[in-house]
Parts: structure tokens; sequence; C-alpha cells
């Protein structure tokens, strides 16, 4: 080993051989991971999963829809406007649907990510 080798702390190295396939479904996951190929080994070997969630921008856009709803239910309620005690009940309604479902995803998502 050479003197650089040595005092890393990561001084050991594997190779291993791939179809041209399987190096393309390693680039693939590698490049969504949006990791160093470093990190991603990293992370698998000491995680044993990564986490990708092809849609996640699909996901960002659903929970931004959500807390648009949520806000505009709540300046509705809250507005100075005279509203029937009916229709207040029904977006009182519809605002603890939606905060529901973002609560549900927010702890699916703190579940698939492992965040207290």
């Amino acid at each position: 080993m050479d003197k650089k080798t040595v005092n890393r702390t990561r001084n050991r190295a594997i190779t291993i051989r791939l179809t041209e396939k399987e190096l393309e479904n390693l680039n693939q996951k590698i490049s969504k991971s949006k990791m160093s190929k470093q990190k991603f080994f990293e992370k698998l070997i000491d995680e044993k999963e990564i986490l990708v969630i092809e849609d996640l921008p699909k996901l960002i856009l659903e929970l931004n829809r959500i807390g648009i709803n949520l806000n505009q239910l709540t300046k509705k309620i809250n507005s100075e406007e005279k509203i029937s005690v009916f229709k207040k009940i029904n977006l009182n309604k519809d605002l603890k649907t939606n905060s529901d479902a973002l609560k549900s995803i927010l702890s699916t998502l703190k579940e698939l990510f492992n965040i207290s």
C-alpha cells in the first residue's frame, strides 16, 4: 500500500463484475438517489436499504395542494364574511379531512425516513 492509502480511514477497495444491464440498473439507482457512488454504497452497507421515491415531485406537489386547501379553508372560516352555520360546519369538515390527509402523509414520510 502507498502512503496515501495507509493514512486514509477508508483504505480498503473492492472490485465487482457486472453485466452491462446490471451496471445500467446500478447507475440508474445511484442517479435517482442523488448521491455519489461512495455515499450510495456507504448507506447501503450501514442502513441495509436505500429508499428512492420515484414520484417525489408528485408527492411534493400533492402536499403543496393540500397545504393551499388548508390555508384557503382556514381563511374562509376565519374571515369577517358572514357565513351560514351549515356552511361553516361543512368548511370545518373539509378542513379536518385535508388536515387528516396531510397528517397521514407526513406520518408515512416520517416512518419511511426514520424521522422522530
